[in-house]
């Protein structure tokens, strides 16, 4: 039998604070689900800011006095003094326990004590079916009871993480308990990993969360937090406790928009699109590397997944057979998944079943039964095929299952298409040794020859003890067979300054000609070649030359869109809106003032 705080055992245990007063609330301890305070949180004595933002405001708050948090069936572990540890360091006896559980006498109990409560506690009264998430936003110590140490002012119905938790306010009947809860969380367990006792290398794993799970990293007095599914990382971990058993006194810091949404990395371009969400993007970390102390990274799959990680529905399309055709269907983005098309920031990935799709769109695009599995996405009217309208999407896919909606099953072809990151479906490669919240320390290392939905739900990679090399099991690789692979793991490349969430501006100096314009045609070799034989398309999600002259306010232009030309007559700088880690492919285009145009030649730059 292992206890709490064995290495290798991971272990949750529960701090309750119970309650001894409800100011102004007739001397009941029931609570209702309209009871408030009269006064505002403020004038009862919230301050600090990161409260108020919380929730912690108006007249939503009320006043209580309350007991320690404690364990009320410690392990046995916790029954063991702290000797020279300080208090706070792991569970102990409480100090008013029975003289036989290390007390001093004053009660008969056996429980177990971690630390005070404390502004920024989260607490929850789990007697509930719909659980109340509460913050505690000021405190103030009591003496001379120790049934009411301390005097609380908390938050009700809180709703942080938008649309995660339940916002609403809910009765508590008479006696009832408050359980400390991981800071910024709903209701769910944690867990608290330390290697080798290291508590400054703490960890944290939600089993619950999202059907999946969370690690958290200290760095420096913040806390970095993400998403991935991790069970057990090493034989040397151990832990203790509960979340708030490591509370830093102030929000978690996270990698992407809330500490709900886990590892949200969305380089290289920035987050203001529309793309799919955590709800269908699993994350599965592989944990820490122990054998390379410099190695302070994870690697982590990020498969799409269904609801709870194990549903083959991802989510539903309305498909329309194009008239005329056995195989050409239209179809609308995913539903439910609040997506929508921004072509010049975020891919488009088209896929059935087995099969990715090939994006062929463009100006000349026109799809049929005999173009299979193509897709395009009409910018224009009649592109993709006739009749067709802006924004409207289509694929050719044979032998097509429309009734299920989009499905992770290669047996069959369900035709999908989503707006997505970079590195959803792939492996990534993640820094932990600082805060990163946009994900600028971030790469992605490979798709092992899949794509998305062609993984399973649970894909994950673990990098080998000394770091040099990932290894992950490829579920019917580019559809051939099921292999373990290795991957080569280069160096995580040093931080700098530069913000590749978004475009590269790479300035190019351009003489002065009287009553000239000037614009830049600029692409990338990956994405193909114009009928000029010049690799000038910027984008898969378009087959056609991309330029610095955008009429609307969006970063670039393609070439058959309205077109606003730089003046140049004395001199100018046009910036091309470059990707980076690409190597940048333009020519330089002037039109003088009797309209003809002087196209200059091709120029290469490497784009860091």
């Amino acid at each position: 039998m292992t206890h709490l705080g064995e290495p290798g055992t991971s272990h949750i245990e529960q701090w309750d604070v119970t309650v001894n007063k409800i100011y102004n609330n007739g001397s009941s301890l029931a609570l209702s689900s309209t009871f408030v305070d009269p006064q505002t949180c403020q004038q009862l004595g919230v301050t600090d800011s990161r409260w108020i933002a919380l929730g912690a405001t108006g007249n939503n708050c009320i006043q209580m006095d309350v007991s320690d948090p404690l364990a009320r069936t410690p392990a046995s572990q916790d029954m063991v003094a702290l000797g020279s540890l300080p208090v706070g360091a792991r569970p102990a006896p409480w100090a008013h326990n029975a003289s036989s559980c290390g007390g001093d006498g004053s009660t008969t109990n056996c429980y177990s004590y971690l630390q005070s409560i404390q502004p920024g506690d989260f607490v929850v009264d789990q007697a509930t079916s719909s659980h109340e998430l509460m913050l505690v936003a000021a405190v103030t110590p009591l003496t001379g009871n120790i049934n009411a140490t301390a005097h609380l002012v908390v938050a009700r119905g809180l709703e942080p993480f938008t649309g995660d938790c339940s916002a609403s306010k809910v009765a508590h009947s008479s006696g009832f308990i408050l359980t400390e809860w991981m800071p910024e969380s709903c209701y769910y367990p944690e867990f608290n990993l330390f290697p080798n006792g290291n508590v400054a290398g703490g960890k944290m794993d939600n089993d619950v969360l999202k059907a999946g799970h969370t690690i958290e990293w200290f760095a420096g007095s913040n806390m970095i937090t993400s998403g991935p599914y991790v069970v057990d990382f090493a034989s040397d971990l151990g832990g203790y406790g509960a979340g708030y058993g490591v509370r830093l006194g102030q929000p978690l810091t996270v990698w992407g928009s809330g500490f709900m949404w886990g590892a949200q990395s969305l380089f290289p371009f920035d987050r203001s699109f529309k793309g799919l969400g955590i709800q269908v993007i699993q994350s599965h970390a592989g944990g820490l590397t122990y054998g390379c102390p410099t190695c302070e990274w994870i690697v982590d799959g990020r498969p799409l997944g269904g609801a709870g990680g194990g549903s083959d529905q991802l989510w539903t399309h309305t498909y329309t057979k194009v008239s005329g055709t056995n195989t050409v269907y239209q179809i609308d983005l995913p539903e439910g998944q609040n997506t929508s098309l921004d072509p010049k920031r975020q891919v488009v990935r088209m896929w059935a079943g087995q099969h990715l799709i090939q994006n062929v769109s463009g100006p000349n695009a026109q799809l049929s039964d005999s173009t299979p599995w193509q897709g395009c996405v009409a910018m224009n009217a009649g592109e993709c095929v006739a009749g067709s309208q802006p924004g409207q999407i289509y694929e050719v896919v044979p032998q097509a299952t429309t009734s299920l909606g989009c499905q992770i099953n290669l047996t069959i072809n369900t035709p999908c298409v989503a707006p997505m990151a970079p590195e959803v479906a792939g492996y990534a490669q993640q820094d932990i040794s600082v805060s990163d919240p946009l994900g600028l320390r971030a790469r992605v290392l490979t798709m092992a020859l899949n794509g998305p939905a062609r993984t399973n739900n649970y894909a994950n990679m673990h990098a080998l003890t000394n770091g040099d090399w990932g290894v992950t099991a490829v579920a019917w690789g580019d559809g051939r067979r099921s292999d373990v692979w290795g991957v080569k793991l280069p160096p995580l490349p040093a931080g700098d300054s530069n913000n590749r969430t978004t475009f590269v501006k790479v300035p190019v100096q351009v003489g002065g000609v009287s009553g000239s314009t000037v614009r830049i045609r600029f692409g990338y070799a990956e994405y193909g070649s114009d009928s000029n034989g010049q690799p000038l398309f910027c984008s898969p999600n378009r087959l056609e030359d991309c330029t610095t002259a955008p009429a609307n306010g969006d970063p670039y232009a393609f070439a058959s869109e309205t077109q606003s030309w730089t003046s140049c007559a004395s001199g100018c700088t046009v910036n091309i809106p470059a990707a980076s880690g690409r190597t940048l492919y333009y020519v330089v285009e002037r039109k003088l003032s009797n309209g003809s145009v002087i196209t200059g030649p091709l120029q290469i730059a490497p784009i860091n």
